[in-house]
């Protein structure tokens, strides 16, 4: 039986500068600096987490 953690997921990068505009103003307004800080680092250093 297969579980959520064998499945594979197709990710593709967000391309589109309006879409990481709107994810920046997401995040800076709904969560934690934190997570505003790693999306930033993240998009500016092409950061890839497995």
């Amino acid at each position: 039986m297969r579980t959520k953690k064998d499945e594979i997921k197709d990710v593709q990068p967000i391309r589109d500068y309006e879409k990481i505009t709107d994810m920046k103003w997401s995040l800076k307004r709904f969560c934690e600096k934190r997570d505003y800080i790693l999306f930033l680092f993240g998009i500016n250093t092409g950061l890839v987490i497995y």
